[in-house]
């Protein structure tokens, strides 16, 4: 039988707050609360995991909403992650996932903010737990600062300004083949972001024309092994591209194909990616990093046409880079060219380089280190045709929503 002991007690001086103290059919200690204030056994009946006759048994009272059942301090504690799986209300210093992954830079503040549960200013409390569906989350999660940004390129001194087989590592072709054709044609980019994730427009994620695979480390077209001689150091460096096949595809639930807001989505690799000097992860952006600004140049990487003599274009067979610079909405809109929510616009500053970098990453560095700014958004290019400005997804609005999504899938 359960048994009920009303008590009190004192909050300052003047303000008093009863609770009714009560032991369940276990014979464990607990409050009698309403049940939406008790998360364990209010979750579990959410998801149909207790039955009607154990709920009655639980019943320790009512109120005008409802039945009071007796709650234990544990499942007072309980709360729902991200991921959909529970965990439990602690203090954040108690929250050994959640400070590892603050310490690797694997999440945002402000995603920490989204699972706060309780607590003070003072002393914070959030939902603790796995963080990862995964069995081994480090491995899937956003590539933390030891590893993101690093290009073997920035490690020794050029002579000349053609691209390097080690430079720009984290970018991406995805591959699609059109019904009934046979063939592939590589028509969107992305970045790679994790061991199993690459980051791309959410226009480059269509239902008539799935993405079947992302090459990863390619540098020229034609080859299947890439190699560059290097006369500063008398050196080849050779490197075979990797095909990893599409698991699953994510769309920004908020997209729009005609108005083309919230541009992002996402990859999910069938398999791991293993970093090498020619496929490594890019930095995505935090609150402790400096963003561009108006003027600032940005640099993107791909493959298109270069403007030769007699204003004859040449398809590029190597990886090409180019440099844009950061611009206003009022100069975008002198193109008859409207920004979206979260875009921004640049101009291409070098007229004989024309790439298509659909859905590739906008990069920056800071303190030796690649950053992704944005996700490129030119479905409509023509190389033939006049420059447009290069619009782009601003990358740094949807850091929550990445680490959302990867963390759901």
């Amino acid at each position: 039988m359960k048994w009920l002991l009303k008590t009190g007690f004192c909050l300052f001086i003047a303000v008093c707050v009863r609770s009714e103290i009560c032991r369940t059919s276990k014979d464990e200690e607990g409050e009698c609360l309403p049940i939406n204030k008790c998360p364990g056994i209010y979750v579990k009946q959410a998801d149909k995991q207790i039955s009607d006759d154990d709920l009655k048994k639980l019943e320790c009272g009512s109120t005008y909403a409802g039945p009071k059942v007796c709650c234990t301090l544990p499942e007072q504690k309980v709360c729902r992650l991200p991921t959909g799986l529970l965990g439990e209300c602690k203090p954040l210093y108690a929250c050994k996932p959640v400070i590892i992954a603050l310490g690797l830079d694997k999440i945002e503040s402000e995603f920490v903010q989204r699972l706060s549960c309780g607590g003070t200013d003072i002393r914070p409390e959030v939902c603790c737990g796995e963080l990862f569906n995964n069995t081994e989350p480090e491995r899937y999660a956003i590539a933390p600062r030891s590893l993101c940004g690093l290009q073997h390129y920035d490690d020794y001194f050029h002579t000349d300004n053609d691209t390097a087989i080690t430079e720009f590592p984290w970018v991406a072709r995805i591959a699609y083949r059109r019904s009934p054709e046979s063939y592939v044609e590589f028509l969107c980019s992305g970045s790679i972001i994790s061991t199993k994730y690459v980051l791309t427009a959410a226009q480059c994620l269509n239902d008539d024309l799935e993405p079947l695979f992302a090459r990863l480390g390619e540098y020229h077209s034609l080859n299947e092994t890439d190699c560059a001689y290097y006369p500063d150091i008398s050196a080849d460096e050779c490197t075979d591209f990797k095909d990893l096949k599409v698991e699953k595809y994510i769309r920004h639930p908020g997209y729009d194909n005609k108005t083309g807001v919230h541009d992002i989505g996402i990859i999910k690799l069938n398999e791991s990616i293993k970093y090498t000097d020619y496929i490594r992860p890019v930095c995505l952006l935090s609150s402790k990093i400096p963003r561009p600004k108006v003027t600032d140049q940005l640099a993107i990487s791909s493959w298109g046409w270069t403007r030769q003599i007699y204003n004859i274009f040449i398809r590029t067979k190597f990886r090409q880079k180019t440099r844009v610079r950061l611009t206003t909405a009022d100069e975008c809109r002198q193109h008859n060219i409207t920004l979206q929510e979260n875009q921004a616009c640049t101009i291409y500053t070098n007229t004989k380089t024309c790439l298509y970098e659909n859905g590739g990453p906008v990069v920056y560095s800071y303190k030796h280190q690649w950053f992704q700014e944005g996700i490129a958004l030119s479905g409509m290019k023509n190389c033939v045709g006049l420059s447009a400005p290069l619009l782009y997804t601003n990358v740094s609005m949807y850091v929550n929503w990445i680490n959302e999504t990867i963390f759901s899938n």
